[in-house]
């Protein structure tokens, strides 16, 4: 079920400060969007970014992109974003996206369940669960398990008993059932555009896309024409497997399998040989998430799994999924041992909708003393990294890797190694920058309810407008609703991707183009890693899976360019977005990086016969992408790249890299408003707060009188400088964040 977010009750103080995620909350809600115009797209073929014409790659490779982000005045307020996103959402038919409703509005009625599913929820091969009921409502789309799903819990709203038959398919039902997903609903639901996002601009993205694209054939030139794309048969193994609802009827069970656009109630496509009352859960596609340290003890490197976490793919697409570390102290006894060994503790969270699930904590390292003064020597923290994966059945695990910090350098990997050798671990008296950062994990399988995001980006910004308005006010809330925003904000992300870009694939009736397997998007906030004056932003589609289904007699080719284009019209996406979030940035100190980002200049195409050319400063990401058979497109020295596209060879899906292997765009800098700075002494005591109720219900504008704003008659910022809180938690360096959060709610009201 969607997240349904109401208006926090305050709680205890918030045991650790998480000023800077406080910081993105505000800014991701208010200071990324253009004052918008409201509109809703009746279809999916909205008649946006559709793949550029040969004849017009020449005049597209010169097209004037602006790579600077907006100023702090064309900002919206938090009210205006409330107003605009409630207004989104009630254009949007309410019977469209809620299953109860539709239910009603099905009169109740089994058959017309039956027809609903059958006529307007499109179909797509892919194999398992991967969207559930509600995603496959939102999706307008789904395979026979997740439209099984829906249609059974249509009738389960309706109080008719259901269960569920499962078979295997011949070749020949296979098949049919594979090009199915060519066929377009007869009675198409709406569907939300890239106008249900505002903070996107259409003509922008497509205009940087148009460039990136023409300039990236350009370079490669006529192996283009020698790429493959998938063909229709590749899926047909996906959809082997398969799965409809029986209704009781009588003393009897009755067939109601709605795959075909002339199925009738009774009839099937294979006897059943197994029923169930549930989905078995080793149908369902699944995110499994894992966090791993390395550390040095005495020149030995050890690998450890901090944390580990299997999620259901269609459960976790309407989840707030966050990690973040916090430091491991139990008590006011560990507190006293941690400052005296110089040494601490930090472990791992993954927080799934407000519920903490914690890892194995983790020591920082480096030497330091004893309780009684006697010089010890810790293990010291080498690297961390995020893997994320993405299984299913039918389909072999695919995994993408973040790495968080990696302190060996380049050349010495591989080699012995002692401690004097690594890289310097920026830290204040907070601890490690990089455990500063908080990393937003998205997961996109299709099925992204669009009205359900309006509804929270509404309400949260009524709650970041009206209660977040003084720095006490911080401390009133627990930490998940303080990230509250930062997930309704970043959602837009995963909503304009599923609404405008994975559709932009497709022409009616040659090509349907359609998520198979769960994307996961990361969004990584908090402080500059090399810099505590600083703050960080960073976007990446870490995990991609996008389909394509082409009718007969469409060349492979021209597949391998629907790909190529949406690598860069995803890379538009990111890039559109990483310049609005950093229009409060101070310019002077502003830094933004990312392969669109690098337009100027003519693309040099690098191969796996370059890797013996490169010198010893070729990026380490550079050299694996291209001995793992990658093309490499980028501008200038190699040696001082940092950004640069890869592009299969066998298909030409294209992804672009930002070193050491981040993808998407990343920004860092200081606030752009410096105002004075006062120093508060007040002591912020307790432990982590409680998990604060969700009453839902609420509508946008019910969260009582409005605090006290933040405009005065001088603007001003708040550091908190030395302050600790009972526990041994430092709040100590992050004062940054408290500084900035208050000049952007200065700005946002």
């Amino acid at each position: 079920m969607p997240n349904t977010h109401s208006a926090p009750p305050k709680t205890q103080p918030v045991g650790r400060d998480r000023a800077v995620a406080m910081v993105i909350a505000v800014v991701l809600l208010v200071a990324s969007s253009p004052m918008p115009r409201l509109a809703v797209a009746s279809d999916a073929a909205s008649g946006l970014f559709h793949l550029p014409a040969d004849e017009s790659l020449s005049a597209a490779t010169a097209l004037d992109v602006n790579d600077t982000p907006m100023s702090p005045e064309e900002a919206l307020t938090p009210e205006q974003v409330r107003d605009d996103a409630a207004a989104r959402a009630a254009a949007l038919p309410e019977a469209e996206w809620d299953i109860p409703r539709l239910a009603d509005a099905l009169d109740y009625d089994p058959e017309r369940a039956f027809t609903f599913v059958r006529d307007s929820i499109g179909f797509d091969p892919y194999p398992g669960v991967l969207r559930g009921a509600e995603g496959t409502l939102a999706a307008r789309a789904g395979n026979a398990w997740d439209r099984a799903m829906l249609l059974g819990a249509l009738l389960a709203e309706m109080e008719v008993p259901v269960r569920y038959a499962f078979a295997t398919l011949d070749d020949e039902s296979a098949t049919a059932i594979a090009d199915r997903g060519l066929l377009a609903p007869v009675a198409p639901l709406t569907w939300p555009g890239i106008e249900l996002t505002p903070m996107f601009d259409a003509a922008s993205m497509e205009t940087r896309a148009s460039r990136d694209y023409a300039q990236l054939r350009t370079a490669l030139g006529d192996r283009v024409s020698e790429m493959e794309g998938p063909e229709s048969g590749g899926l047909i193994d996906d959809v082997r497997q398969h799965a409809w609802v029986q209704m009781a009827f009588g003393s009897e069970w009755r067939d109601l399998d709605p795959t075909l656009p002339d199925s009738s109630a009774g009839s099937v496509l294979t006897q059943a040989t197994t029923v169930g009352d549930e989905i078995p859960v080793e149908a369902h596609q699944v995110v499994m998430t894992t966090v791993t340290a390395e550390t040095l003890t005495e020149g030995t490197l050890t690998q450890t799994t901090l944390l580990e976490q299997t999620l259901d793919a269609a459960a976790a697409s309407a989840s707030e999924i966050f990690l973040y570390f916090e430091p491991a102290v139990e008590g006011v006894g560990g507190s006293i041992v941690e400052a005296l060994s110089g040494d601490e503790d930090w472990t791992p969270v993954l927080m799934v909708d407000g519920e903490d699930l914690k890892g194995t904590a983790f020591r920082v390292g480096g030497r330091g003393t004893d309780v009684f003064g006697e010089e010890t020597a810790a293990p010291d923290l080498v690297s961390l990294k995020l893997t994320v994966s993405q299984r299913g059945p039918s389909r072999d695990a695919v995994t993408a890797t973040r790495v968080l910090l990696d302190r060996v350098p380049t050349e010495l990997r591989g080699t012995p190694i002692v401690a004097e050798q690594l890289r310097a671990l920026p830290a204040d008296e907070a601890g490690p920058l990089v455990l500063g950062q908080v990393h937003h994990i998205m997961v996109s399988t299709g099925g992204a309810d669009r009205r359900d995001y309006s509804i929270q980006r509404s309400r949260s910004a009524d709650f970041a407008g009206s209660r977040l308005t003084s720095e006490e006010a911080l401390f009133d809330y627990s930490w998940s609703d303080l990230l509250w925003p930062v997930a309704a904000s970043d959602q837009s992300l995963v909503v304009a991707s599923e609404s405008a870009v994975v559709p932009a694939l497709a022409e009616a009736g040659r090509v349907r183009s359609f998520v198979a397997a769960p994307r996961v998007f990361l969004a990584t906030l908090g402080r500059d890693a090399q810099d505590p004056q600083s703050l960080a932003f960073e976007l990446d589609l870490l995990l991609d899976d996008v389909a394509l289904l082409a009718a007969d007699g469409v060349a492979t080719s021209e597949m391998a360019m629907r790909r190529l284009w949406y690598g860069v019209l995803q890379t538009a996406l990111e890039t559109e977005m990483g310049l609005r979030r950093a229009q409060l940035l101070d310019p002077a100190s502003r830094a933004l990086a990312g392969a669109s980002l690098a337009g100027v200049g003519p693309l040099t195409i690098l191969t796996g016969v370059d890797v013996a050319t490169l010198d010893d400063g070729a990026p380490a990401a550079l050299r694996d992408a291209l001995a793992a058979g990658a093309l490499v497109a980028l501008r200038g020295d190699v040696a001082a790249a940092k950004t640069w596209w890869t592009v299969d060879p066998r298909n030409g899906a294209v992804r672009s890299v930002l070193d050491p292997g981040l993808g998407g765009v990343r920004q860092r800098g200081a606030s752009s408003r410096a105002g004075t700075t006062r120093t508060a002494d007040t002591v912020y005591g307790g432990g982590r707060a409680g998990r604060s109720a969700r009453i839902g219900g609420h509508r946008p504008g019910n969260y009582g009188v409005r605090g006290a704003s933040c405009r005065g008659a001088s603007e001003y910022t708040v550091q908190i400088c030395g302050v600790a809180v009972p526990g041994g938690l430092f709040l100590a360096g992050l004062g940054i964040g408290i500084s900035i959060i208050l000049m952007i709610v200065w700005y946002a009201i």
